[in-house]
Order: C-alpha cells, then sequence, then structure tokens
C-alpha cells in the first residue's frame, strides 16, 4: 500500500542519504573527480542510492517493481 509523505520531508531524507553515499566515496571532492573520470557510473550509484531510499519509505509502492 502506498504512504503518503510530505515533498519537504523526503526530500530532506533523500538529500541525506546523498550526502551519506558521497561521504562513502569520500568526501565530495574525492566524489567529484570520480563523477568527472566515471560520471555514468557514480550517478547511476546515487540513483540507486536514491531510489532505494525512498523505496524504504513505502512511498514508491505499488508503482515500482523490482526485478
Amino acid at each position: 500500500m502506498t504512504q503518503e509523505v510530505m515533498h519537504k520531508d523526503l526530500v530532506e531524507f533523500v538529500a541525506r542519504r546523498l550526502l551519506s553515499e558521497i561521504e562513502d566515496h569520500g568526501g565530495v571532492d574525492e566524489f567529484c573527480e570520480k563523477l568527472q573520470s566515471f560520471p555514468e557510473q557514480y550517478l547511476t550509484d546515487l540513483a540507486i542510492g536514491a531510489i532505494d531510499c525512498i523505496s524504504l519509505g513505502g512511498c514508491l509502492s505499488p508503482r515500482v517493481v523490482y526485478k
């Protein structure tokens, strides 16, 4: 069942998650270097992290099916 999530709350939650992902890659400066070298890979990593983060809140169900 889809749960309602306030837009502001979702934005803050995802932003914290993405910042955490960036920190896991060595911080903003190192992440930016990696992003310049391998943009598709690192943007994909951020997208996966954001989608996983949103999915944990239950607000994508049943619209997104993971296969």
